[in-house]
Parts: C-alpha cells; sequence; structure tokens
C-alpha cells in the first residue's frame, strides 16, 4: 500500500507539473496584449478574434483528445502536445501581422487541448487515495499556471520585448515538460488494453446524460467568465493604472486567490454530498454576480478595495469552475469515461468562451470596461438559474453516496456503469 501511495503522489506531482508548465504557451499572451496591439496595431477586436479561434481549436481538441487519450499511451500524447505548443510559441515570438498570429494561436489551441483529458484520466484510474482531494491538488495547477507564466511573462515585459518573452516561455516548457512526461512513463505500468476497452464500451451513454449537460451548461458560463478575466482584466488594469508592474501584481490575484478557492472547496466539501456541493457552488454565483457588477466601481473608489473584489471574483469562479469540470462528474461516474466526460464537459465551456470572449471584446471596443463587467454579472444570473435546478434534481434523485455504493446514472435517466 506505501508503494503504491508513493506511485500516486508521483503520478500527481509529475501531472501537476506538466500542466502548469503549458500555460506558460497558454496564457503569456494576456499581459502582452496591450505590448502586441501597439507593435502590429491591432484593435481589441482583432485580439478577441485571435483569442476566439484559439478557444475553438481547443474546444475541438477537447473532444478528438477525449477519445484519443483512451486509445493512444498518454506519454505519445504528452510528447506532442509539449512540442507542438513550444514550436508555435517560437513561431509566434517572430510574427509580424495579424494573419500570422491568428494562424499560429489557432493552432497552439488544438496542441494545447491534448494534456487536460490525458492526466485527468490518468488520475482518475490511478490515484489510489481520495480523487476529490487529488483533483483539488491537481486543478490549482490551472489556477498557479497562470500566476507563474504571469509572474514570469510580466517581469520580462519589464526589461524585454514581448517576443523574447514567448520564445523564453517556449524553452522552458519544452525542457520542464519533457523531463516530467519522463518521470511519469517511469512510473509502474498505466493503461492496460483492458482499461482503455472499457471506457469505450461505457462513455457514448454517460456523454449524453442530461445532468452532464446541465453542469456542462454551468462550466460554460463560469469558465467564459474566468477566459474573459484572464484575457481583459490586465487590459483593464493597464488602462487605469498605465504601469506593466502594477498591472502584473493586480492580475496576479487571480490565479493566486483562484487556487485557495480550488483548495478550499477540494479539501473542505471532498465527503460532502453532491448536492450540498452545487449549494456552495450557487453561494459562491451569486458573491461572483455582485462582484462582477461592482468592480469598476470598487476600483473607482480605491486601489485596494478593487483588489479586495478582484479577490472574491477570483475565489469564486475558481471553486466553481474546478468542481464542474472534475469533482462534479467524477464523483457521478468514478473512473468510468473520466477522461471523455471531463473532456466533453471543458470542451462545451470552451466553445460557449468563443462566444462570450469575442463578443466582450466588441463591448469593449464599442462600450468599455463598465458595460462588459455589467454583461458577465448578467450571464452570471443565468448560471444561478441552472444551478439552482440542478441541485434540486440532485437533492430529488437517487443518487447518493454510501458504502459500497459505487455512482453512477442510478436515477437520473440511464443505466449505472458496472466495473470492467
Amino acid at each position: 500500500m506505501k508503494a503504491k501511495y508513493s506511485n500516486s503522489t508521483k503520478l500527481l506531482i509529475a501531472s501537476w507539473v506538466i500542466y502548469t508548465s503549458l500555460y506558460l504557451c497558454r496564457v503569456n499572451i494576456s499581459l502582452a496584449i496591450p505590448l502586441i496591439q501597439k507593435d502590429l496595431s491591432i484593435s481589441f477586436e482583432k485580439i478577441g478574434e485571435v483569442i476566439s479561434v484559439f478557444l475553438l481549436t481547443y474546444a475541438i481538441g477537447q473532444f478528438i483528445n477525449g477519445y484519443m487519450s483512451t486509445v493512444v499511451k498518454y506519454h505519445y500524447l504528452l510528447i506532442i502536445c509539449t512540442l507542438g505548443t513550444s514550436c508555435l510559441n517560437i513561431l509566434f515570438s517572430l510574427a509580424n501581422g495579424y494573419l500570422e498570429i491568428f494562424i499560429i494561436w489557432c493552432l497552439n489551441g488544438y496542441f494545447q487541448s491534448i494534456a487536460w483529458p490525458t492526466l485527468v484520466g490518468l488520475i482518475s484510474k490511478r490515484y489510489v487515495t481520495s480523487t476529490d482531494k487529488a483533483f483539488s491538488i491537481f486543478n490549482t495547477s490551472w489556477a498557479l499556471g497562470h500566476l507563474i507564466a504571469w509572474l514570469f511573462v510580466g517581469s520580462l515585459l519589464n526589461y524585454y520585448s514581448w517576443r523574447k518573452s514567448f520564445t523564453l516561455c517556449a524553452i522552458i516548457t519544452l525542457v520542464v515538460n519533457l523531463l516530467a512526461i519522463n518521470s511519469l512513463a517511469n512510473i509502474a505500468g498505466f493503461e492496460s488494453k483492458e482499461e482503455r476497452n472499457s471506457v469505450k464500451i461505457k462513455s457514448p451513454k454517460s456523454v449524453k446524460n442530461k445532468l452532464i449537460t446541465l453542469i456542462a451548461i454551468i462550466y460554460l458560463i463560469a469558465n467564459s467568465i474566468r477566459y474573459c478575466l484572464i484575457y481583459y482584466l490586465p487590459s483593464y488594469v493597464y488602462s487605469r493604472e498605465h504601469s506593466v508592474p502594477l498591472m502584473t501584481l493586480v492580475s496576479c490575484l487571480i490565479p493566486l486567490i483562484g487556487s485557495i478557492g480550488i483548495l478550499l472547496t477540494g479539501y473542505k466539501f471532498s465527503k460532502t454530498k453532491i448536492y450540498r456541493k452545487l449549494l456552495f457552488m450557487l453561494v459562491f454565483t451569486i458573491a461572483l454576480t455582485f462582484s462582477l457588477i461592482l468592480l469598476p466601481y470598487a476600483y473607482d473608489i480605491n486601489l485596494l478595495i478593487g483588489m479586495t473584489v478582484i479577490s472574491l471574483i477570483s475565489l469564486s469562479i475558481y471553486a466553481i469552475t474546478s468542481e464542474m469540470v472534475t469533482n462534479v462528474p467524477i464523483t457521478l461516474f468514478k473512473k468510468y469515461s473520466s477522461s471523455l466526460i471531463s473532456g466533453f464537459i471543458n470542451s462545451v465551456g470552451t466553445l460557449g468562451s468563443i462566444i462570450i470572449t469575442y463578443a466582450s471584446s466588441l463591448i469593449i471596443e464599442k462600450y468599455g470596461f463598465i458595460k462588459v463587467f455589467e454583461f458577465w454579472g448578467l450571464l452570471c444570473l443565468f448560471q444561478t438559474a441552472i444551478l439552482a435546478k440542478v441541485s434540486l434534481e440532485m437533492k430529488n434523485s437517487r443518487l447518493v453516496r454510501r458504502p459500497g455504493f459505487e455512482p453512477g446514472l442510478t436515477g437520473l435517466g440511464g443505466p449505472r456503469p458496472r466495473p470492467g
């Protein structure tokens, strides 16, 4: 048992490192947007198109790689992911026009999509202790990945061009990930042929389930707002402060406080019934709604008050997204089809982000930042209604956590998966 736990720990650490380092080649564009706009004379509308096409290929890739991760060895997929995104970031640093960065970032979206379903499937099947706690730790990778990327890129932008920052991010990601993938491959044998076959048999019915669809819609809204904050909040702060260091400092609150939200929900609610988890998510959503609408007014009063509101937004949005994309669906389905279901939910969330991030760029271009914060607040109101509906359905369903019970689709319109 001790050896198994040791392998589980190594697995979790290696997976965390891989996904964290990938964010160096993913969200580095956020802090660089004001400088890219100035250098290449690109409007917010065009930047919105670049971000949207990234999200489109990322979403398509989630569907494809959710399946590929069940039939192809994980380390092959992760190597392809790392090589692809690293090379594309180097090419991005050499781009001299809108069309070039559009095409490069479009391709980057696909390569970045490989890692998520691959690592989620691996952890859900191979981590021998609490998967809720495991994913609360793993989910900090995409929060702290932002923090590390922004701190690193922000410090580089003080002394070097945005082009050099992209090149250095690519080199670091390439070296770190290849070492981490090698470490992951050395941890005792992973997927057997039987495990991969069992996933393929069970996946289609799972993905069609009504509850998963509702969870995907909730995640769609929350993830869209999270992406909008990642891409546009730095520009908002820069428009107010006209300072790269201050922009970096304030923006880093998003992933830093977001990580606390992920750990809080993962550990605090690891043994909580699923409908109670959803009620807590409802409270977070209500707090998020008011915080988004009030943020620009709070920022007008005082920078410290504005940072406090940003912290509340970050805590709420990361708590919601982490639960909706991993812990809630995996609690329902356990290891069965975990990579496909998580990939499906993440893909739906990303597809929604395409529309909302692009619409947000148009609102910013035409009406300014205050209106876009109000727009995000209205989206949260819709999310509140859906969360309330799902919470009631879960409370009234027969799906409960009890000793000897393997969560599945019982009481929710579909059969419970049987162990393979």
